[in-house]
């Protein structure tokens, strides 16, 4: 071919495909030689002869465990999650863990591809979500699994017997001491390029991502389906921080839980009949049911119930404990967020119960005493009649607060947060406490403002509603 080629091609161009032909012809031929642009023949055979002999050479479970071992080198590092569990002997037999974890499954489950309903890694992954040795997995929703394409490991096994054989080749010491310098330079670095491309095919084949769900068309009795991603970046980190920012990018893994999305997520789980719910439940909820969100951590799901703890009309109250000799709840806070990190002990505690501990216990008065025999009354020190003595008035308890500040106009947003969650906020743990907000705005201007300024001020005043008595222009 590249014969032919040389006779085609114009006078020019003779001498670069003349010097391509020669090396490929290194490459290929058993007995050809090269160094520093000199070609001779030899008796004995080439290192790229001989390292493809080794290659064909190497026993399919050797190269499968070498391709295991850069699985197990890339999920030491763990990434964003919680756990790795790279290449497991027996995927039935991993713990069970309550925050975000990856099983990246060995060479003999791979996957055929998106749409396949089984394959070898399909029921590997079915049969680890659905046992923990002899007993049932209970944390499914906590679990993410990454599988080989069928296709794409044919070559990243061909990549490694490649590397293994170039490896094999530079440490030999008994081939290097007939080599010479030149030629042993060459074997290390075709060792390393070997080994960078077995380790980025292996990376590139491990591409199908697996994990659990359940929907309304999941057919009556499946605990769970499975649902696929496909990995197809060409370079790519180290194959759990892969698939971790694919599950993040599309929505898989959550991050962030919004406080009315918790909400609506434990509303249809809380059952009418309990006054409170222990956060450990919570937690176990989201590790277990596979139609909730995936939550990267438990951390996750406290900063989700602090926001929601802190709303003005929060679905629940927290307390750090309930006692049940007392029958009362420890560090019980409404409207306001707990602090971090939550106690192991830690409720949610329903509205209605939270408020209703809260409220101030009204002391009924106490009745006059009388002394005396069955004679008569008898007076006692005091004035009155009866001989009782007046107790101390009944304190008055202030029942309206008013107060104005200035708001910062470099940051007002901020300022006002402050506002509300300093004084707004506490004034509205007091049971049936109404609270009014004014804003009074009083601007000036030296020059006196514009006609255009005054017209789209009136105009957004009377949209927003400004009370006219009190709003206009002087």
């Amino acid at each position: 071919g590249q014969g032919l080629r040389l006779a085609c091609a114009e006078p020019g161009d003779q001498l670069a495909i003349f010097g391509e032909a020669l090396r490929e012809l290194s490459e290929r031929a058993t007995y050809l030689y090269e160094e520093a642009g000199r070609y001779w023949f030899s008796t004995q055979p080439t290192l790229n002869r001989l390292a493809e002999d080794r290659a064909k050479a190497l026993a399919e479970h050797e190269v499968d465990e070498a391709i295991a071992q850069v699985l197990r080198d890339d999920g030491a590092s763990k990434d964003r999650f919680h756990r790795v569990f790279a290449v497991p002997d027996e995927p039935t037999a991993i713990d069970e863990v309550q925050a975000l974890s990856l099983m990246i499954l060995g060479p003999a489950t791979p996957h055929a591809g998106k749409g396949v309903a089984k394959s070898a890694a399909t029921e590997a992954v079915t049969d680890a979500l659905t046992r923990c040795r002899a007993s049932q997995r209970r944390f499914r929703n906590t679990l993410l699994f990454v599988a080989a394409d069928e296709a794409l490991l044919g070559t990243a096994r061909e990549a490694m017997r490649r590397a293994l054989a170039w490896e094999s080749i530079t440490k030999d010491a008994r081939l290097k001491a007939q080599l010479p310098s030149g030629q042993i330079a060459d074997a290390e670095q075709k060792a390393r390029n070997s080994r960078d491309g077995a380790v980025k095919a292996v990376r590139g084949a491990w591409s199908h991502i697996l994990f659990p769900i359940k929907t309304d068309g999941t057919e009556a009795g499946r605990a769970f389906d499975l649902d696929h991603l496909s990995l197809t970046a060409k370079d790519r980190a180290c194959v759990p921080a892969a698939v971790y920012d694919k599950a993040k990018s599309d929505g898989i893994i959550g991050e962030k839980l919004g406080a009315d999305a918790l909400w609506l997520h434990l509303k249809p789980l809380w059952a009418e009949d309990k006054p409170h719910l222990p956060v450990a439940e919570i937690a176990e909820w989201f590790a277990t049911y596979v139609y909730l969100p995936k939550l990267r951590d438990r951390v996750v799901l406290e900063t989700a119930i602090r926001d929601a703890c802190a709303k003005l009309d929060p679905a629940f109250a927290f307390a750090e404990r309930f006692d049940e000799a007392a029958g009362r709840y420890v560090g019980l806070v409404w409207q306001k967020a707990p602090g971090e990190p939550l106690p192991p002990t830690a409720v949610l505690v329903r509205p209605e119960v939270a408020i209703a501990q809260l409220r101030p216990v009204t002391t009924p008065a106490q009745p006059a005493t009388v002394s005396g025999s069955l004679g008569g009354l008898s007076e006692g020190p005091g004035n009155g009649p009866s001989g009782t003595e007046p107790g101390p008035p009944a304190k008055v308890q202030p029942r309206r607060f008013y107060g104005s500040v200035e708001i910062d106009m470099v940051r007002p947003v901020k300022a006002f947060d402050a506002i509300l969650n300093a004084v707004v906020m506490e004034l509205q743990r007091t049971n049936g406490a109404k609270v009014t907000l004014t804003l009074e705005i009083d601007a000036t201007a030296p020059e006196g403002f514009a006609d255009a300024d005054i017209g789209v001020v009136r105009d957004n005043a009377r949209q927003l509603k400004f009370k006219g008595e009190s709003t206009g222009f002087e």
